[in-house]
């Protein structure tokens, strides 16, 4: 797959993570390789996450990753799963301003499984979104099976 970069020689893409060390940490091995092959990052990390970038952030050069700090609203305590990532929905209209404004905005949103939303988002920007599953592939071949075969696996008396 191939993508146009700007003209100073690096392709844009934002990494999306979910806002927790499990996901951002894997997502940041990612980045690295992504680096190495001259892309040129914006993770999106919220305030508590931050220092999670520090160490990567010392070791690549300033000029190819870049961070966006957005918070996300909290979430009551004791809220499900459901709620928190719904909560990160709320992101949307501050991402959406951010790719408007960016002098050399993204081609592209590598976003974590749990941030479906981020379809429709790349859908309204005029870019791609890829998924990223940082729990392996056995795990996403198992959930994507499923999900294809439910009335089999489920609904079946």
């Amino acid at each position: 797959m191939e993508f146009s970069g700007d003209n100073n020689g690096g392709t844009h893409v934002l990494l999306f993570p979910f806002p927790t060390s499990g996901h951002i940490i894997p997502l940041l091995d990612l980045a690295n390789h992504l680096i190495n092959h001259r892309l040129k990052l914006t993770i999106l990390v919220t305030p508590p996450n931050l220092p999670l970038l520090k160490s990567f952030r010392a070791i690549h050069p300033s000029d190819s990753i870049q961070t966006l700090v957005l918070s996300v609203p909290e979430a009551p305590a004791g809220s499900n799963f459901a709620t928190r990532v719904r909560a990160t929905s709320e992101l949307y209209d501050p991402i959406v301003d951010w790719f408007r404004t960016h002098p050399s905005p993204p081609v592209a949103i590598i976003s974590d499984l749990f941030l479906g939303w981020t379809h429709s988002l790349a859908c309204r920007l005029g870019v791609r979104r890829f998924a990223f599953w940082p729990s392996g592939a056995f795990t996403c071949l198992v959930i994507s099976y499923i999900w294809s075969n439910l009335e089999e696996i489920f609904l079946k008396t």
